[in-house]
């Protein structure tokens, strides 16, 4: 049995040994050592998978900490949870269908990029199948170029898996979207009679840009020559802004942006003026825009002015309504970041929470407003679990165990140590 003691002290050991380095060793020496690296490495993953395969089968985290098991890793390790999902996916698969898989990856037969490519192989469709043949697929790694190996694998499943995914099946279109400052990525998977016709729509569009831009560059060799892969971007922006004009009830397009209004320092009272008043430019989840990047905007917008202290949180904005107002939860999103402030998770704030209840005296103020995921609204309300708020706007939570822990705003839990275990000095 694996005991965490034992694990900790091999930890220290690589670290200390790391802090050593490898310079001026002989190249001999080297090689041992990146081998010897390489194995440790296959060991510790092994541990970790099936480690992560474990908490996700008992559901641990989510009755200790009301995470789930990637979001537990992605927090505890600041790692994206698609580290700790696709962790889980290959744990899921080797402890159900590809027992031979796991044991030639333990043997150090094959490593962990093998195991990833006959565990996406290991489809839904075909997965017994390549149960069925996992033995021959190990034996034919043994001395073979990872490449040739892999394609012999794709080979096989695509004779197997002749007639693919259903392109008809609705769960096969999805998109991801992911932001980084000014930029945003969209990685999107098209099916069936969408595929083709959006490919159409696109090819269309691209050629409309080029042309347009040819016109553009008779005018001024100044403007730049965008490669196809650039217009394709450009052209599905134009045609989503396009759609959203068509469909807008006054054809006109009008983008969420809220500007964040801070009190001067030499302001005495507290509230900024019209004529000194320090600003800042973000969108509708709280991130910063930068005024030159995104002036174009202001020209047609739906401009939502929030009033913040000198530390930067909303002020109080009303107290006679049930729920909270649009402009309570504009607030809350700018304070928080756009995120649900259970600390760990990177989904937006859906839900926003009383936490002192209305039906028990509590006000509808930004205050007592957080906003949560559907998933960690849910596990606030369950049986046990209490969640609390400081005096500065920050939230905290005990858990039937008397785990206390804090909330994050903009994707960063709050520092120091836990909250007490109690209410009454638990104030900030």
């Amino acid at each position: 049995m694996i005991e965490p003691a034992d694990i900790r002290q091999l930890a220290r050991a690589a670290q200390a040994l790391a802090a050593d380095g490898v310079q001026g060793q002989d190249g001999a020496s080297v090689c041992e050592v990146v081998l010897a690296v390489r194995q440790l490495r296959e060991a510790a993953d092994h541990i970790e998978v099936h480690g992560l395969g474990e908490l996700d089968e008992t559901a641990y985290t989510d009755h200790h900490d009301g995470m789930t098991t990637a979001g537990w890793f992605a927090h505890q390790t600041s790692m994206d949870p698609s580290v700790g999902r696709a962790q889980i996916k290959v744990a899921r698969i080797l402890r159900h269908d590809l027992h031979g898989t796991d044991q030639a990856w333990l043997d150090g037969t094959i490593t962990r990029e093998h195991v990833r490519v006959l565990v996406d192989a290991a489809n839904p469709r075909i997965r017994d199948q390549i149960g069925q043949v996992e033995v021959d697929l190990i034996d034919l790694a043994d001395g073979r170029v990872f490449r040739t190996w892999r394609e012999c694998v794709c080979d096989l499943v695509s004779r197997f898996d002749e007639d693919g995914p259903d392109p008809t099946d609705p769960a096969n279109t999805k998109a991801s979207w992911s932001r980084s400052g000014a930029f945003a990525l969209l990685r999107a998977q098209f099916a069936g009679a969408d595929a083709e016709v959006l490919e159409q729509i696109i090819d269309a569009k691209i050629d409309e840009l080029f042309r347009r831009q040819s016109r553009d560059r008779e005018q001024s060799t100044d403007i730049p020559v965008l490669t196809r892969a650039q217009l394709r971007g450009h052209a599905i922006a134009e045609l989503l802004l396009d759609g959203h004009v068509a469909t807008a009830s006054d054809r006109t397009l009008r983008n969420g942006i809220s500007l964040v209004l801070r009190p001067a320092d030499d302001d005495p009272s507290g509230w900024p003026s019209i004529t000194n008043v320090s600003w800042s430019l973000t969108n509708p989840g709280g991130q910063h825009l930068v005024l030159e990047h995104f002036a174009t905007l202001l020209c047609d917008c739906s401009v939502h002015p929030l009033l913040v202290d000198a530390d930067g949180n909303p002020l109080k904005l009303g107290t006679d309504v049930r729920f909270a107002t649009d402009k309570q939860r504009r607030a809350a999103v700018v304070r928080d970041g756009g995120l649900c402030v259970f600390a760990g998770c990177d989904r937006r704030a859906t839900h926003f929470h009383h936490v002192i209840r209305y039906e028990d005296g509590g006000p509808t103020d930004i205050d007592n407003i957080a906003g949560l995921c559907p998933s960690h609204h849910g596990v606030t309300h369950r049986r046990g679990w209490a969640m609390h708020a400081t005096t500065d706007s920050w939230f905290w939570w005990i858990t039937p165990s008397g785990h206390t822990f804090w909330s994050q705003r903009h994707g960063k839990q709050r520092a120091g140590p836990a909250p007490p275990a109690h209410i009454a000095t638990a104030a900030a």
